[in-house]
């Protein structure tokens, strides 16, 4: 007799035993998958948003030879921002020698540059306001222009676009190609007309930057200034020196930090802009990157290189005599 095995599967199909297994297995998973979603969004909260990089401060457990109350506003270079890899890269580097590194992002479009030397004057002016007595500005490419602007005051005297340099009447000088710019450099009417340019823009700046912040403004330093441009038609190129020719004895020091192998940038074209600026009473320093390009990176550099770039940036920062004249390494 066949016996009747209905029901014999039971505890495999759904019974007691079956179901309390099922429901453990659930609330495990449920477990699990909480687990989950709360170290999410943890790692969400922890992740910076681009508001956060419009005004960031970096704080360094490194050992610091800071300047009680120095900050470093620091500006991108043009299509670039705040959160790039080079701005935290150098954001990093400078956080050693300061009290605080503030990084920021230029409105856009970068094609208005009165908003952009607006932009970078209301930065300064925020790290005073926040309490910080000496403030260095710092600019990558195209914020090293707008900083150099904004410190002689050259834009009140008729610069309306990024391209112009706003000279007080004078005309672009012209280089047929950066080899040529060191022969060039020195012609007696662009001298001539730079320090026209440079006496009708002493006091201009005022405009832009209050009495107090301009005080607390105590250098600048320009990495890959971009001193050539190509000029309308091809085959030369501009000069865009008037900013480095008007600092005078009134103005902060500037160190340039300049790469040989950036097309954009002539040394010799550089050294006769920053000896100019020196004859006017300003205090000038250049330091050549060797191999360097438009963002300084550069194959041929050496710990022995690296160490004689931090040590020109950070006597900068700090205060000390960044030097005169066309020096560099």
């Amino acid at each position: 007799m066949s016996k009747d095995r209905r029901g014999g599967n039971k505890n495999r199909t759904g019974g007691p035993k079956k179901a309390k297994k099922r429901a453990g297995k659930s609330m495990r998973v449920e477990k699990a998958r909480d687990k989950s979603r709360k170290r999410v969004a943890a790692l969400k909260a922890q992740q910076p948003t681009r508001s956060a990089f419009e005004r960031e401060e970096v704080e360094t457990d490194q050992p610091r030879e800071a300047t009680v109350g120095t900050a470093v506003v620091l500006a991108h270079g043009a299509g670039g921002s705040s959160s790039h890899a080079s701005m935290r890269a150098w954001r990093e580097r400078l956080a050693p020698w300061c009290d605080a590194v503030l990084a920021f992002d230029f409105p856009r479009p970068s094609t208005d540059f009165a908003r952009l030397v607006e932009a970078y004057a209301a930065e300064a002016a925020a790290a005073v306001a926040a309490g910080h007595q000496r403030v260095v500005l710092v600019g990558a490419g195209l914020g090293a222009r707008v900083a150099l602007h904004l410190v002689t005051g050259l834009l009140a005297e008729g610069e309306t676009g990024a391209g112009g340099e706003g000279r007080a009447g004078a005309e672009p000088r012209q280089l047929p190609c950066p080899s040529d710019a060191a022969a060039d450099a020195a012609a007696d009417a662009a001298d001539a007309a730079a320090d026209a340019a440079a006496d009708a823009a002493a006091d201009a700046a005022a405009d832009v930057l209050p009495p107090h912040v301009r005080r607390a403004i105590c250098g600048v330093v320009a990495l890959g200034y971009p001193l050539l441009r190509r000029a309308a038609g091809g085959g030369a190129y501009e000069v865009r020196d008037a900013p480095i020719r008007a600092l005078g004895g009134k103005s902060p020091p500037l160190l340039l930090v300049c790469g040989d192998a950036d097309p954009h940038c002539d040394l010799g074209a550089v050294r006769a802009a920053s000896e100019a600026a020196v004859a006017r009473g300003g205090e000038v320093a250049v330091h050549v990157v060797r191999g360097g390009d438009a963002k300084l990176a550069s194959k041929l550099a050496t710990p022995a290189s690296e160490e004689a770039l931090d040590e020109a940036i950070a006597a900068a920062v700090r205060g000390a005599d960044v030097g005169r004249g066309g020096g560099g390494s």
